[in-house]
């Protein structure tokens, strides 16, 4: 009987945590803020790829979103980010996305909106 009321609290704990979590957001003057679409080959799913990714681009100090457009038929998937063009060139989405497993991500083109 303990081992089931065990593994329901770690149950519980395991849920209750992931519901709890907020993404952080990091603020933008409008004036400075440019919306980057990275067209990305080599994704082969989007939770666990594109998920990496999106963690990777959000750790750069000028970015502010990430988000993972990704479609299994298409070879080519898109990540849409937020950032800010004052403290970020679109070179280091390319270096970032690119050092991301050992190289198993290119990237095919950068458009900057």
């Amino acid at each position: 009987m303990n081992k089931y009321i065990s593994l329901f609290i770690v149950a519980f704990a395991l849920v209750f945590n992931s519901c709890g979590e907020v993404e952080e957001t990091k603020h933008i003057d409008a004036a400075n803020l440019g919306v980057a679409h990275i067209e990305i080959e080599g994704m082969m799913c989007g939770e666990g790829c594109g998920g990496k990714i999106k963690k990777e681009l959000k750790e750069l100090d000028c970015v502010a979103s990430a988000n993972i457009e990704f479609d299994a038929e298409n070879p080519v998937d898109i990540a849409v980010v937020e950032f800010d063009k004052s403290q970020c060139e679109e070179q280091a989405f390319v270096d970032k996305i690119q050092a991301i497993g050992d190289g198993n991500y290119h990237v095919k083109s950068v458009s900057i909106q």
